[in-house]
């Protein structure tokens, strides 16, 4: 993978961390950076509590550890992470010198989060139908600021006009009125706007303003997001399934084997019906938002990784037959000594 990155030139890479079980007692976190041009993982790193001496510091030692393995091999012009307070005050010093941005997934979160607790306040039920509108707002303000943090500010505070049916304003020095088109009568009248100073509105003008949430936004410039990193992790889950404990080596085996299964894999084609000759689609239902969403359906996936490991240890055994011995221990693995 690292070859193939190198004629890239600059990337970008997203990083997350993934805890071997639910809850605050994880003995294993593994912490995992991806390539967002071509969605795949290019390396992970696996952290032992014991090591770090406290779950809350592994995330930390993970993002260092992989970091350390890529800086030197790779051009990385650009890293994501969630706003895990630890790392962003190490991407603050000149460790690494690469712009730090956040996943703008997981500040939607966190963002939806404080605006479902606002709203449960008697007389601000109003501001939780407009929660979707607002998260959503958030990505078309990561997507259209062109990289500029000071508009992504401002169009991040216009929200309080939007909401209030006032489509214009001159107190901004950059985003001045609404950029999505003028809204029908029809539109204006079915629409339940917040009233300006009503105790809904100033609930969502309180979010709006949060200190730190307006110093976050500088870091949302790129449209940055873990999304299929999110993907991987899912399917890491399948190998190292939550509710089961694994040793280390255990642990280290079925990580790379999802990370090989994860690269050959992604990117895949839509399947296409065998006797319609159109392409094939399925219905879910999403639970954010309880809807039913039209979703392709992808080729079925290949084992490819599976040979090239089988043609591997067939070769290797060629060369060192009579010289190995065979042991299995506690977590299934299969050692060679020779």
């Amino acid at each position: 993978i690292c070859k193939e990155l190198q004629k890239k030139g600059k990337l970008t890479l997203v990083g997350d961390g993934r805890c071997d079980s639910p809850g605050h007692s994880a003995k294993y976190l593994t912490y995992s950076l991806m390539d967002m041009g071509t969605s795949k993982i290019v390396t992970s790193s696996i952290i032992q509590v014991t090591e770090v001496g406290a779950s809350q510091r592994m995330e930390k030692e993970g993002f260092i550890r992989s970091m350390d393995s890529v800086i030197e091999k790779l051009d990385v012009a650009v890293v994501a992470t969630d706003q895990h307070p630890q790392i962003a005050t190490l991407m603050k010093t000149d460790k690494y010198k690469v712009e730090h941005q956040f996943d703008i997934w997981h500040f939607v979160k966190s963002v939806r989060k404080k605006l479902t607790a606002k709203a449960k306040v008697r007389g601000c039920e109003g501001l939780g139908m407009w929660i979707k509108s607002i998260t959503l707002h958030i990505w078309w303000c990561a997507v259209k600021c062109e990289g500029n943090s000071q508009k992504m500010k401002e169009m991040w505070l216009s929200m309080q006009h939007h909401i209030a049916n006032n489509h214009s304003w001159d107190t901004a020095e950059i985003f001045h009125c609404c950029d999505r088109g003028e809204l029908s009568n029809n539109d204006k009248e079915e629409i339940v706007w917040l009233e300006v100073d009503s105790p809904a509105h100033d609930a969502l003008r309180s979010v709006l303003n949060d200190k730190r949430l307006l110093k976050d936004l500088a870091h949302l410039t790129q449209f940055c997001h873990t999304g299929m990193l999110e993907v991987y992790h899912a399917l890491l889950t399948k190998h190292c399934p939550k509710r089961q404990h694994f040793g280390y080596k255990g642990m280290v085996a079925r990580t790379q084997l999802a990370a090989m299964d994860f690269n050959d894999n992604v990117g895949r084609a839509q399947a296409v019906h065998k006797k319609k000759g159109k392409l094939r689609l399925k219905s879910v239902c999403l639970k954010q938002d309880k809807r039913r969403h039209v979703q392709p359906i992808l080729k079925a996936k290949t084992l490819d990784h599976a040979h090239r490991m089988m043609k591997s240890l067939a070769e290797s055994e060629g060369k060192h037959e009579g010289k190995m011995e065979r042991e299995i221990d506690r977590d299934g693995l299969v050692r060679r000594l020779l």
